[in-house]
């Protein structure tokens, strides 16, 4: 007797790479196998319980699966119901981080695949292993900052009043660069976090731009020991690219850091102070009563201080100040932005291009030379005149980054 033409799915695991090790990112093979004589139909679900003492990132895609975090499961899917033909297979990789403290613990995988239509034998659709157990981890510090950028917390009509719901707008979210800007800006030795960025946040946790943050074991511009792009939330937040971790700074031993705080077209801040730093997270907020190091080193919206923005021809580390009028000034920064949006003559200052600039000051998605709300009044003519350090006033007055 012939025997019965039925799929057989089973599932599989590869080695972690890279190996385990704590605080790391391993990515580890998965693979379901119809080893059937017939195709299975329907789309393919796979459950992953959650090792304890990882994690695993909310959401993301690989080889065209897509795998959400639910509580302590990992649930990924096909995107389609094509189903697996007969003695094919298909491998999507899992995303597991040790945590700090699980080095000699065993990591046991646990995972199974769901049954398909005329399917019979389901024994091999789970499957149980022991990867293997992490080793320490590269010496590492946690800083979760808050910050707030000047340019996205106040509302667009008045720089100096702050949003009415005490957030930053989050109008570029849809825009934003999966690769962070700061080292085609001049930065160097940019670190930062291994997957595609997510933005997918919502509420307070909803994604307003990348921000850079630095750690210094001095207060000069030179001592900079390590730097990170990393993202900043709505409410001020500073997270790694998965949109929730603290920054992580790798290879780095415990001890006293001051920590600084940039963004493409504002003035970075830096701490008062050195900050004991370790692998416990160390909460850095630069939106409290101080205003960083130096004199007026942020500007004080409401009952918060933020950044200050208008630094729209930021160049690294060799333009990091407003300037209204002079040499390397703001505003023309500004007008180039729109002069070369421009494809055809003639020449329109009132053009508003849209989309990621560095002359968007006030992080509305639009880049204004001239009008109402334009980027070069608000942000930086402003600022420059009612400095508090601009005591004549001046307009050549030039607001530097403190640090």
């Amino acid at each position: 007797i012939a025997a019965a033409i039925k799929p057989d799915l089973a599932i599989s695991y590869g080695t972690p790479s890279p190996a385990l090790a704590e605080t790391v990112i391993s990515n580890i093979p998965v693979t379901i196998e119809n080893i059937g004589t017939a195709s299975a139909t329907g789309q393919l679900n796979v459950t992953i319980s959650i090792p304890n003492n990882t994690t695993s990132p909310s959401s993301y895609m690989s080889n065209g699966w897509t795998c959400n975090t639910s509580g302590t499961t990992l649930l990924c899917a096909t995107p389609n119901t094509l189903g697996l033909a007969s003695t094919a297979s298909s491998t999507f990789e899992i995303r597991l981080t040790p945590n700090a403290g699980t080095a000699g613990q065993s990591i046991l995988l646990n995972g199974s695949v769901a049954a398909v239509t005329g399917e019979t034998n389901t024994l091999n659709n789970s499957k149980i292993t022991i990867l293997a157990t992490p080793i320490a981890g590269p010496p590492t510090v946690l800083v979760a900052a808050r910050v707030m950028l000047q340019g996205a917390a106040a509302i667009v009509s008045n720089p100096y009043q702050m949003n009415a719901d005490g957030m930053m707008r989050t109008d570029i979210t849809s825009i934003l660069p999966t690769t962070q800007p700061y080292t085609d800006l001049g930065f160097t030795n940019v670190k930062v976090k291994a997957g595609t960025p997510n933005f997918a946040g919502t509420g307070n946790d909803a994604i307003v731009d990348w921000v850079l943050v630095e750690l210094r074991t001095g207060t000069g511009a030179a001592t900079r020991v390590a730097t990170r792009a990393a993202l900043v939330q709505r409410d001020g937040d500073v997270v790694e690219v998965d949109g929730v971790s603290p920054v992580t700074f790798a290879n780095r031993t415990a001890g006293a850091y001051y920590v600084a705080v940039t963004h493409r077209n504002h003035l970075g801040a830096m701490s008062e102070v050195a900050v004991a730093l370790s692998a416990t997270p160390t909460t850095c907020d630069f939106t409290g009563a101080y205003d960083g190091f130096g004199a007026y080193a942020m500007k004080a919206i409401g009952n918060l201080n933020a950044l200050w923005a208008g630094n729209a021809n930021h160049s690294g580390t060799t333009h990091r100040n407003t300037i209204f009028s002079g040499a390397n000034n703001d505003p023309d920064a500004v007008k180039n932005n729109v002069l070369t949006a421009q494809a055809v003559a003639p020449i329109n200052f009132s053009y508003i291009p849209t989309g990621y600039h560095l002359g968007d000051t006030n992080l509305d998605g639009d880049v204004k030379y001239q009008g109402p709300s334009n980027d070069v009044d608000n942000l930086i003519f402003f600022n420059v005149l009612t400095h508090p350090g601009n005591l004549a006033p001046s307009v050549i007055y030039t607001i530097g980054e403190q640090y």
